[in-house]
């Protein structure tokens, strides 16, 4: 009985036994006889970028608009046997990087803060100061601290 062996090469992410992922340039390596998946990880350079969506940065809650900067992942490599992968999704290169970019936490360090908006301040007297003061026609404020009072009057 012939056994003919195939090879795969190529980027791909590998999902793993145990819940895990690989993700790099896939290589079918042979040693002796059993055959092994070479999964090369790509490096990542160190980067700045702007946050898309608010992000946990240490106990500051960033943003989207903050302009953070994110340290290097070094590239690695790792051998996985066949039998530990339960699927091998073939892709390109840069699907490979945006998996490593979200999965593989590196340091981060906030260069610049988005402010926070605030609808409505805790501070009762600075909202009816605003209440008294604002001459604009239908302010969201307003029509906030007004929602507040209202709920305030049917909690007490």
């Amino acid at each position: 009985m012939d056994q003919q062996q195939t090879s795969f090469e190529g980027y791909a992410v590998l999902e793993l036994m145990g819940h895990n992922q690989a993700y790099g340039f896939v290589t079918t390596c042979y040693f002796g006889g059993p055959a092994l998946f070479r999964v090369d990880r790509p490096e990542i350079p160190k980067r700045e970028y702007e946050l898309k969506r608010a992000q946990w940065i240490g106990d500051v809650l960033a943003q989207p608009g903050t302009k953070v900067e994110r340290e290097a992942v070094p590239g690695s490599t790792v051998f996985v046997g066949p039998q530990a992968v339960f699927r091998m999704t073939p892709c390109d290169e840069a699907t490979v990087r945006e998996c490593i970019e979200r999965n593989i936490q590196a340091p981060i360090k906030v260069l610049s803060l988005v402010e926070q908006k605030r609808i409505a301040p805790s501070d009762p007297n600075e909202r009816q100061e605003h209440l008294e003061t604002c001459e604009e026609v239908d302010c969201a404020t307003c029509k906030a601290y007004q929602a507040e009072i209202e709920d305030e009057q049917i909690r007490y």
